[in-house]
């Protein structure tokens, strides 16, 4: 039997909603089953009967009961209750234009078909995700968008909180040992193509410079890398994580790199012959990246070129502008959400996976501005005389 934990910082009253809904959705209560008395709930769970009241009212609005004077809270019938026009979205951070132009692309399309967005905010937090995807299903959520964190433990606590025929579209990531509708990028295309264009220059050290946390999406991006250096018969160099901690704040919307977080970089610049090009895994890395290669007295491109992923709205005007491959940012999330309402329309289809194409956006951080387009050819000149540099 489930217990209810007066310690939570969840109320007595919702985590009983929660404990009946769970009930309903895995069929422990079915169409037309009475449910016991208040009176005995309120035994049963060691709460007052006004909590159980507090939290019969919420499934009785919610459509999920109904109470029939004289006989008692019974449970109706799937066709009786009335049809949610909420879609709840859960994403892991707010830090670029990646998350609100998703959120754009989605609310319009949802807006369109009469539905309304209730946005949440993990922080990252698997236990914060849990919180926010209990309080959707609460508000009578019909389904969910999920930038995920892409964790095993996340494919478990998804499968306890949700029903198996709930609409779910993953965005961006997949998640461990989950079977899901998904909407991702072509990771592995974007990296490649960016990496075959730094090898076009010239460049034959490249140096894949990633992050300790590797979801699909990062994964695939270093496959990429990989793949292009190989096809061009280079052998791949190990890539760099960063020591990034996630305990520091963000500054104004934007990472913080210090000494700490730069010094396997660091490591790298030093070495003796360092690498002339660096993919950088995301932006935000290639951002970090670019500083301290400045910091170091580098120029780029000269002595380093740099291209990160994502395409964020900065990217022009980093102190030197960003190479990077840019994600159909609003498309992701129109997408998504028609993908989401088809399952709400139709029924589940998890084996639905939309991946949409990138592209390669070139700036001056890998080559010099059109109006030193001279320049080119003694750059990639001078590289080939140096074995490749």
């Amino acid at each position: 039997m489930a217990m209810l934990d007066p310690a939570s910082s969840s109320p007595l009253y919702l985590q009983l909603v929660n404990v009946l809904r769970h009930q309903i959705d895995t069929g422990t209560f079915t169409a037309g089953d009475r449910l016991p008395p208040e009176t005995d709930l309120a035994t049963q769970f060691r709460i007052s009967r006004g909590t159980v009241r507090q939290a019969m009212d919420v499934l009785v609005n919610q459509g999920l009961l109904e109470r029939v004077a004289g006989k008692g809270t019974f449970v109706t019938a799937p066709e009786q209750r009335p049809r949610s026009q909420l879609i709840g979205i859960v994403v892991p951070y707010l830090l670029d234009s990646l998350t609100s132009a998703i959120l754009q692309g989605a609310e319009s399309v949802l807006r369109r078909r009469g539905y309304s967005l209730i946005f949440c905010h993990s922080e990252g937090n698997l236990d914060l995700e849990r919180y926010q995807i209990e309080r959707l299903r609460r508000e009578g959520v019909c389904g969910l968008l999920l930038f995920p964190l892409a964790t095993i433990t996340e494919s478990v606590m998804l499968r306890q909180l949700l029903p198996a025929d709930f609409p779910l579209v993953l965005i961006d990531r997949r998640i461990p040992d989950l079977q899901a509708a998904s909407v991702f990028v072509d990771n592995f295309s974007g990296a490649y193509r960016v990496v075959e264009h730094l090898i076009s220059l010239g460049h034959r050290r490249i140096v894949c410079v990633s992050l300790p946390d590797q979801p699909s999406s990062v994964t695939e991006r270093m496959r990429g890398y990989e793949q292009a250096v190989r096809d061009a018969g280079i052998l791949p160099l190990a890539s760099v994580p960063l020591a990034l901690r996630k305990d520091r704040p963000p500054d104004n919307g934007l990472p913080i790199y210090g000494d700490e977080e730069m010094a396997p970089l660091d490591r790298l610049l030093r070495i003796q012959e360092p690498p002339t090009a660096l993919f950088c895994i995301n932006d935000f890395v290639a951002l970090g990246v670019m500083q301290r290669v400045l910091v170091h007295g580098l120029s780029i491109p000269h002595d380093v070129a740099i291209a990160g992923f994502d395409d964020i709205a900065i990217a022009p005007y980093m102190p030197v502008p960003l190479t990077t491959v840019a994600q159909p940012k609003y498309e992701i999330g129109a997408r998504a959400a028609e993908l989401l309402v088809a399952q709400v329309d139709n029924g589940p289809q998890n084996d639905t996976e939309l991946v949409l194409p990138t592209s390669v956006v070139v700036r001056e951080s890998t080559v010099l501005h059109a109006e030193h387009n001279d320049a080119l050819p003694l750059l990639q000149k001078r590289a080939r005389m140096k074995g490749g540099v």
